[in-house]
Parts: C-alpha cells; structure tokens; sequence
C-alpha cells in the first residue's frame, strides 16, 4: 500500500470501536482498538449512536462517570447511559427555575432571609393569596376606628391612641388657655395656677375628642369663662350666669382658690358643657 497522508485517506463511516489504532506503549509500536482507548477514560466500552443521532456510552457506569465530572450526577429513573449535551443542560436549566419548590419540613437559616416583595421597616403578614407581604403599623386613627385587623400594633400606636390625656397647664391667672387635645380622645386639665380675672378657652387637635374636663381654683366675683362657639349648655348648679349666644360662663367664689368644675361631652358636632362647683380647693 503506497504512503498516504491522513487527509488522503476515504472517510470512516459510523465509529463501532473495533476500528485499529497505533499507539506507542513501553517504547514499543502497537495496536489498539477505539474501544480500548476510550474506556480508559471512562471505565466502560465504546460509544454508540442512537437511530436518532444522540451519541451515548452503552454502559451507564460510563454516561454517569461524564455527567459527574459535568456536575449533574445520576437521577434516579432516568436514562442514565446518556452523555450530557449543551441542548440537554440548557433544558434541564429551564426545568429547574420553572419548577415550584415545596419543602415538606422545616428550614433552618444560618444568615436572616430577604424578601424582595417586603418594604424594610415594616411588619409581615399573609395576603389573600398567601404570598408573604409586608404592612406599616397601625396609625392612631387606625387603632380607634378599629376597622383594620392586618396591621401590627406598636407602643408609639398605643401611646397615640391613648384615650386619656391629664394635662397640668400653667396658663396664669388670666388671659387665654388653648388645650391641645392631640387628636385624643378624653382630656382631663387640671390649672395649677389659681385664676382671678377673666378666661378664655380654646381647642385644637380635637377631631377625636368626646370629653374634656377642666378643674380650676378660681379667687374672686364675676370671673367669666369664656368657651368655644360648639360648646351648648346642659346644666348647672350653683352658678352665676350663661350667656348662651356668646358661650360666656360667669362664676363666682366666696373663698380663696375655690374649685370649679366644667365637662364637655360630645353629642354630635357640639358639646354640651356640664357644671360642678364651687368646691373649696
């Protein structure tokens, strides 16, 4: 047979691994088969190719030996005997980020998960559709209206929603009061200042308010009280005069820093005023 180049020679038709080879083995020429050569490096006999082209080792102790080394590892029954090809990684790929995950017992964080679907700073709850969200805590008007049962209850939201406020106000002896009623619900003012000349209150913040009520030492005859225009009065006794169309309450004390005691208590937009007094403080 004349020398020929390998270029020059016909080309093989489908590779069976009983084909010869040469190879060099203790210094020495020799022959080998395909066969041979290939399961050394895969601890079984040659390749085949299916009657749909796919390429694959005829042993499964093979196939998984390439699928270990190419990070996948065997699955259980499964065609086992295949090697892994770019088509097949990338629809396993597809596969794996489609695939719901369902764990059947409980899982244990080295390092505090993080939700995407949660605002920082705020609390978490279930939705309706089960998905884990994230809701701020309940505000005050929230936590009197009462109408809101997913949010989260703080002690800044329970401190705002306080029904009750005792205010010591130092006013003066005279002049103006405001009373801030920050948005609560029932004030209670108590004047630590013992009034001799003529007052007039105020109110701010008081959409929530239902009663306010005011204890005041007064010294002195005719002392007017003067009150805001959605106040109404209920009753009195024991007292000077009302003026109804100008809210102006007159009082009088026959002793030094006699205690006088006035209650609003909402009924609708106004406010009815209730008198209770003198005292003697």
């Amino acid at each position: 047979m004349p020398n020929k180049k390998i270029t020059e020679l016909p080309a093989a038709g489908a590779i069976t691994g009983t084909e010869l080879m040469e190879a060099v083995q203790g210094g020495i020429n020799v022959q080998t088969t395909v066969a041979a050569i290939v399961a050394t490096s895969g601890g079984g006999s040659a390749w085949t190719t299916t009657t749909a082209g796919i390429v694959q080792r005829s042993t499964q102790a093979q196939a998984q030996a390439i699928a270990t080394r190419a990070g996948l590892g065997s699955s259980s029954g499964q065609d086992d005997a295949r090697a892994p090809s770019e088509l097949g990684l990338l629809d396993m790929l597809i596969q794996l980020f489609s695939t719901a995950v369902t764990w059947v017992a409980k899982m244990t964080f080295t390092a505090a998960p993080r939700f995407n679907s949660t605002t920082a700073s705020q609390f978490l709850a279930v939705d309706s559709s089960k998905d884990l969200v994230s809701v701020a805590a309940a505000t005050q008007a929230e936590m009197i209206t009462g109408t809101d049962n997913t949010k989260v209850v703080t002690p800044l939201a329970v401190e705002a929603k306080r029904s009750v406020l005792s205010v010591s106000t130092s006013n003066g002896a005279t002049g103006s009061t405001n009373i801030d009623c920050g948005l609560k619900q029932e004030i209670k003012i108590v004047y630590n200042t013992t009034v001799t000349g003529n007052i007039t209150i105020t109110k701010s913040n008081d959409t929530n308010l239902e009663y306010l009520d005011l204890s005041m030492p007064v010294t002195g005859a005719s002392i007017t009280v003067t009150f805001p225009s959605d106040t109404r009065m209920a009753r009195w006794r024991e007292a000077g005069f009302w003026n109804q169309s100008s809210k102006i309450f007159t009082i009088s004390s026959t002793g030094t820093a006699d205690l006088h005691e006035f209650s609003l208590k909402r009924v609708g937009s106004i406010f009815m005023l209730k008198y209770e007094g003198p005292y003697r403080a």
